[in-house]
């Protein structure tokens, strides 16, 4: 199926992640902040980036922003409240996300957010 990186500084939020994509048939590659993901883009064939907001040494938006003319879709996973996303979205957006999902999301809701960046 696709090549989906995901990228957060939580250990078990990847693990789960992971083994959800897995049973999609997806091949699964696991970053814990921006840095590592460039580097893992830089090297592998990514079809999807899964990026977490918040993360140590190099932030999910900063990392947005230096993938946004890449052919790689995007979809940007974050605990914060919805009250405070407001400006985020539009930022996100902006740089090329397809979809937020907000922490702790269903196992549904991550599938179908994939299917539907996948499409696009």
């Amino acid at each position: 199926m696709a090549n989906i990186l995901i990228v957060d500084d939580a250990v078990e939020v990847r693990s789960n992640l992971k083994k959800v994509l897995e049973k999609e048939n997806h091949t699964i590659f696991e970053a814990q902040n921006g840095l590592d993901c460039l580097n893992l883009i830089k090297n592998n064939d990514i079809d999807l980036v899964i990026l977490d907001i918040f993360m140590p040494e190099k932030g999910g938006i900063d990392t947005l922003m230096e993938i946004k003319s890449l052919n790689i879709k995007k979809i940007i996973i974050t605990g914060m409240p919805l009250s405070e996303s407001d400006a985020f979205s539009s930022l996100i957006n902006h740089y090329g996300a397809k979809k937020i999902l907000f922490k702790p999301f269903k196992k549904n809701e991550l599938i179908e957010a994939v299917e539907k960046a996948l499409m696009k």
